[in-house]
């Protein structure tokens, strides 16, 4: 499967992009860019979303209220072009809640105590953050699937990254066989979603593409190939932006 049924954007709209939105927020010296060329990256089409900002600078897109659902599951391709995180430091990458504002999760860019490039997800499984690091060292410049899963129906959660399952609060061991589980007070629905960093984390420019999310199973890599956008898709209302 690899067309995604709730949202589609695969940044080919030029000026701008596929599915309306609820706007930007930029400040400092950062920048968001819709209409970025490609150079090269597989079924990415012309165009991609390039996210710049530097540390403690704000460089995302929002996409609220887009349907409060249950089961629901993420795809976003991402390529680190330069980051200027030191060790232990952060850059968020996504940011998704509830209808209500109550976190779900967020996926990070992490450098560990060695330098490494991780991606890192933050988990409000049962209501509190809880940080799992991805296993794989991510190199700039190499296009990387991340898929996450909030199911609040069933009361599971997982993140895949190119399809290999990453750790959870039941399994943090290579190979992971279990899917983690909602508890406590987590979130019952996803509903709002933020593409790009926050002005309290460390900066980096990142390439973003082929972000979709489904309501019924694993969105999976894109067939060789396809690249059209899903033009004329539309989502709910406008809303007031976020604050925090």
């Amino acid at each position: 499967m690899a067309t995604p049924n709730v949202y589609d954007e695969r940044f080919e709209a030029s000026p701008g992009y596929d599915v309306a939105n609820d706007g930007e927020t930029v400040s400092g010296t950062a920048t968001i860019t819709p209409d970025k060329a490609t150079t090269g990256q597989p079924n990415w089409g012309n165009e991609c979303l390039e996210v710049a900002a530097g540390n403690d600078e704000a460089a995302y897109y929002d996409l609220l209220y887009f349907g409060s659902l249950a089961i629901s599951y993420f795809r976003f391709e991402i390529q680190i072009v330069s980051e200027l995180l030191g060790n232990g430091n952060i850059g968020r990458l996504i940011s998704v809640w509830d209808h209500l504002w109550s976190e779900a999760f967020r996926l990070y860019l992490y450098q560990d105590g060695s330098g490494n490039l991780k991606f890192q997800i933050s988990s409000y499984h049962d209501g509190a953050s809880n940080a799992y690091i991805g296993f794989p060292t991510l190199s700039t410049g190499v296009v990387y699937r991340v898929e996450i899963k909030w199911d609040a129906t069933n009361d599971l959660w997982a993140w895949r990254i190119d399809g290999v399952d990453q750790p959870n609060d039941q399994d943090a061991t290579d190979p992971v066989e279990s899917e983690g589980i909602l508890s406590s007070a987590h979130v019952t629905n996803v509903d709002n979603m933020a593409v790009g960093t926050w002005q309290w984390d460390n900066g980096y420019t990142a390439y973003f593409d082929l972000v979709g999310i489904d309501n019924s199973d694993w969105i999976g890599a894109e067939a060789a190939g396809s690249i059209l956008p899903l033009v004329g898709h539309s989502l709910g209302g406008q809303c007031n932006r976020m604050t925090g």
